[in-house]
């Protein structure tokens, strides 16, 4: 079942975060330094071998603030799930009638070029940068044993790389059923044999 959006019924809401750009964050390590020293900061909260910096919170809240990257990112990925389904869908449906290979030369040019080029790598990076991003996520969430059930519910519903029926989950087999059907496509056209 397709995931969709969490709902918000502010009639004055911002405008959705702007998707991932095709290359993902240039250098997701900031962000990813300011989640670490959070979860730190958490874990050592009653340590007093521990002391917190402020100005280092304050960068690393700066950084966080900067850009909404949870927002960006799961829209991303619930947008790159509706065209992985679309595609799929059309994939499939080639295959079954049998009419795919009657324009063997432009599949293999789509196979080729766009497909290896620009969708392969987009794909890539979004999965290596969710995975960092919601990994990050998920430590700083247990680092907090004391967080409420909606925050712990929201976080697993949307967040999760473990938890079925989440964008991660519904990505993951549909970035798989896109490769099998590319297989099967290009064996029963034998794109990968030449002319």
């Amino acid at each position: 079942m397709p995931c969709s959006a969490p709902a918000n019924g502010s009639a004055t809401s911002p405008a959705p975060a702007a998707p991932w750009p095709p290359r993902g964050v240039a250098d997701l390590a900031p962000h990813l330094a300011a989640l670490d020293y959070l979860e730190t900061a958490a874990h050592n909260q009653f340590n007093r071998d521990w002391q917190l910096d402020t100005s280092t919170l304050e960068g690393h809240l700066k950084t966080l603030q900067e850009s909404p990257l949870s927002a960006r990112l799961l829209r991303t990925l619930m947008l790159t799930n509706q065209r992985l389904a679309e595609t799929n869908a059309l994939l499939a449906r080639q295959l079954h009638q049998g009419a795919a290979c009657e324009h063997r030369d432009a599949l293999r040019r789509v196979s080729e070029e766009p497909l290896n080029s620009r969708v392969q790598p987009f794909i890539t990076t979004l999965a290596e940068q969710t995975e960092a991003w919601f990994g990050a996520l998920d430590r700083l969430y247990d680092a907090h044993e004391v967080a409420r059930a909606p925050i712990r519910d929201y976080h697993r519903r949307w967040f999760s790389l473990e938890t079925p029926d989440t964008p991660w989950a519904e990505f993951q087999a549909a970035h798989a059923t896109h490769e099998a059907l590319w297989d099967r496509l290009r064996q029963a056209c034998g794109l990968d044999q030449g002319a």
